[in-house]
This record gives structure tokens, sequence and C-alpha cells, in this order.
């Protein structure tokens, strides 16, 4: 009888640790997935400033080429006023 008792028990507890490694695994891959999305969204997130800077950059570059239309005015009432 005694064996039957420890048997069972060992089963009764082998059941318990399956259902605990089963939820653990849950909980693991819910925890991955959101942290994959999150991640994935800093990663849009950082595409789209670094998108922003680049053009920035472009526009810094090509006023910097150009001129500012404050310096076409300033240039204009130079010329205008005989300087």
């Amino acid at each position: 009888m005694q064996w039957n008792s420890a048997e069972q028990r060992g089963k009764t507890v082998d059941q318990i640790v399956k259902k605990h490694v089963i939820q653990l695994l849950q909980e693991l891959q819910t925890v991955k997935s959101e942290g994959e999305k999150e991640a994935s969204n800093r990663k849009e997130e950082l595409k789209l400033a670094l998108t922003s800077l680049e053009s920035f950059k472009i526009y810094l570059a090509e006023l910097m080429a150009k001129g500012s239309p404050c310096d076409d005015t300033r240039c204009q009432g130079d010329a205008e006023q005989g300087q």
C-alpha cells in the first residue's frame, strides 16, 4: 500500500511540475513576443529619426551652398544702396 501511495504522490508531483513548466513556457513566449514587438517599434522610430536627420543634413548642405534668403535680401539691399 505504501508503494501505491508513494507512486501516486510521484505522479501528482510530476503533473504539478508539468503544469508549471507549461505555464512558464507560455509566460516566456509572451515576454519574448512583447520584447520583439517593442524592439521592432523602436527600430522603426530610429529609422524615421535617421531619415529626418539625413534630410536635414541635405537641407543644411544646400542652404550653405546657396546661401539663405536673408543673404539674398541683404545683398539686394546692399546693391540698391550702392554698397
